[in-house]
Parts: C-alpha cells; sequence; structure tokens
C-alpha cells in the first residue's frame, strides 16, 4: 500500500465519503497514544484518533487526528502490485515500501549531495526571486515572537527569522551556493538540532528516489497539494515539474516550514521540514 497525504481535503468522519469522485466506506475506528521523535510537527507525546475507509479494488482512506483542536489528516491509498518496485536490502537503514535501494537511486543522491548543501546563519543570498513573510497572529508585549520569511533562490531556498525591527536572527539556506559558503552537503536523512539565543532549531532532510513513472506520479500528486498558501517557482528545463515549494505555519510559539526541492532529471524530490521553538519561559516567584 502506497499513501499520499491529501493536505487539500478538509474532512470530517462520516460513514461514507467521496473523494476524487470515488467512494470510501468507514470499516474501522479507534484511538491510540503517540510519542515522537526528531522533526515532526507534533508534541512529544499525546492522543490521536483515527478512522479507516475502504474503497473499490483496495484504495483505503485513513483520517488521522493529533489531540482535540487540531483538523484530521487525510492520506489516500492505493495498492502497490509486487511488479512496481524493485526493493533490494540495505545494511545501511531498514529497507521500506517509500524507498527503492539500488545503485542508480544512490548515484543520484550523491549526484545531489554534491551540489546541493546546507548553511546556517550565512551571508544573505543573493539572487532571490520571490517571497513570502509569515507573521504571528498575536505579538505579545516583549516583541519576542519572530515573524518567518521564505524565499525562493533559483532551486533553492532561504528560510529567515526576524525580529520586530525586520532584523533577521535565524537563517537557513539550502542551496547549491551554500557548500561554497563553508556549508555542508545536504546528505540523504539528514537530522540538525541547533540552540539559538533566540530558540531551539531542527531540521530534516530526505531524499525521495522515484522511477520515471514513479516520479511524474508523485510531482502531480504533490503539485495537487501547493494551494495559494504556498509559495511555488517553476523554473524551464526539459520535461516538466522543475519546481521549488515552500510552506509556513505558526507551531506554538514558534515556526514550522517545509520545502520541497525537484530533480526530474534525477526522478528525485528532496523533502526538508524545519522546526524553531523559542526557549521555555521559565517560572518566576515572588
Amino acid at each position: 500500500m502506497l499513501w499520499h497525504p491529501r493536505k487539500d481535503l478538509n474532512l470530517e468522519p462520516q460513514g461514507t465519503i467521496e473523494v476524487d469522485g470515488v467512494t470510501y466506506r468507514e470499516i474501522e475506528r479507534g484511538g491510540a497514544r503517540y510519542t515522537t521523535e526528531g522533526t515532526t510537527g507534533l508534541p512529544a507525546a499525546g492522543d490521536m484518533s483515527y478512522v479507516d475507509y475502504e474503497g473499490p479494488n483496495g484504495m483505503r482512506l485513513g483520517l488521522e487526528k493529533y489531540g482535540p483542536t487540531t483538523p484530521w489528516e487525510a492520506t489516500v491509498g492505493q495498492v502497490v502490485t509486487p511488479g512496481e518496485f524493485n526493493v533490494f536490502p540495505s545494511p545501511a537503514r531498514p529497507v521500506t515500501e517509500f524507498y527503492v535501494h539500488d545503485r542508480i537511486h544512490d548515484s543520484r543522491k550523491r549526484r545531489i549531495c554534491q551540489c546541493a548543501g546546507i548553511m546556517l546563519s550565512g551571508p544573505e543570498p543573493e539572487d532571490q526571486l520571490a517571497d513570502t513573510v509569515f507573521i504571528p497572529a498575536h505579538q505579545p508585549d516583549d516583541g519576542q515572537q519572530l515573524c518567518l520569511r521564505l524565499c525562493i533562490i533559483g532551486a533553492s531556498h532561504v528560510a529567515e527569522l526576524l525580529n520586530r525591527d525586520n532584523t533577521v536572527v535565524f537563517r537557513e539556506e539550502v542551496s547549491c551556493a551554500a557548500q561554497q559558503h563553508g556549508g555542508e552537503p545536504l546528505r540523504d536523512t539528514q537530522e540538525r538540532a541547533l540552540t539559538h539565543s533566540h530558540g531551539n532549531y531542527r531540521f530534516h532532510a530526505e531524499y525521495l528516489c522515484y522511477s520515471p513513472e514513479g516520479f511524474a506520479t508523485a510531482a502531480a500528486d504533490l503539485c495537487a497539494v501547493f494551494d495559494d498558501d504556498w509559495l511555488v517557482g517553476t523554473f524551464p528545463g526539459e520535461g516538466k515539474y522543475h519546481i521549488t515549494a515552500l510552506f509556513g505555519m505558526p507551531q506554538h510559539d514558534g515556526w514550522l516550514w517545509d520545502t520541497y526541492h525537484f530533480y526530474p532529471n534525477d526522478y528525485t524530490v528532496v523533502h526538508t521540514t524545519s522546526t524553531f521553538q523559542p526557549p521555555s519561559q521559565r517560572a518566576t516567584t515572588s
């Protein structure tokens, strides 16, 4: 079963749900206690609810809700036959149905790694093509809440956190120029954690490698999610899907941002997720 997140759907559980002309019927619902590791955008632990649906030809629809105040998250699943993926064991990490481990994919990752890099709090980049700024709805009196600015630079991105005076206090750059200015290569399944004077930063990157047909399907599904809340840039090149897409949202008193970088010549998508949370307020007594 291959699952595709559908952030464009705003669904509530009911006995029968129709999505894209397909009718799904409820088959199970329940709840569980969850814990998280790494960058997930969720608290470290909590309670979740789920509702599972079944459609024709083995298609599935899943609804999940993490906490009482969060919306239901929808994913659509389709059956994957054994002949559609060639999966080879890898001693470096467990094989999952989402990754194909072979020499071709490894060479793609090495080729992208030789170019792409990540740099933190570096100089302001040139050739900024488009940007969007997210301003918190409620500014505290102390003015410590930071604004988030996301910017497309070529097929790359910059995320900046700005204070009330519009001064950049933190900058994340993922680009080919990052390594030239002291950054490090952008590795697959890379995790970074940094304690900053303004908060705690976490970063996760992963390489999603596909067959030519699989890339076209995955790219089309992702593009369907890129609504007006996303900053999307398209670039000239042979074939379709030369795209960089950025999305930001408030998380607690901080920020979360998601980015997708499409490499159609390598049938690869690089996905990064970052969070920045302010330091916990210390309790005071008088």
